[in-house]
């Protein structure tokens, strides 16, 4: 959205006395937000956040057995993406594993 047409509703806002200074303010920061927000999902792709990686991968990045790493999957920490072009085969997000890996909460 361009600025122009921010300040343009902001007006209208002001204008418009049958909605509060907050309720005003509270529009336009969630309108600023959304701005901020669609612009972050719709940049450029990195290669870490499109990476599958596999459980032995995973289990080596975080210290554990494969056995671990199954169980993880089974509680729901951590999520199974499949393969592409595999029937059976199943990884993990990269960027998943770094936030758990991080201290994130993963999913």
């Amino acid at each position: 959205m361009l600025p122009t047409t921010i300040a343009i509703i902001k007006k209208v806002l002001e204008a418009d006395t049958s909605i509060g200074l907050i309720d005003r303010q509270e529009i336009i920061t969630v309108m600023l937000n959304y701005e901020k927000n669609k612009c972050s999902q719709t940049g450029p792709k990195s290669a870490s956040e499109t990476r599958i990686v596999r459980h032995a991968e995973v289990a080596r990045r975080l210290g554990v057995t494969v056995r671990t790493v199954h169980t993880l999957s089974n509680q729901g920490i951590i999520h199974k993406l499949k393969l592409p072009g595999r029937q059976r085969a199943c990884g993990f997000s990269s960027v998943e594993i770094e936030k758990l890996i991080g201290g994130g909460v993963a999913g």
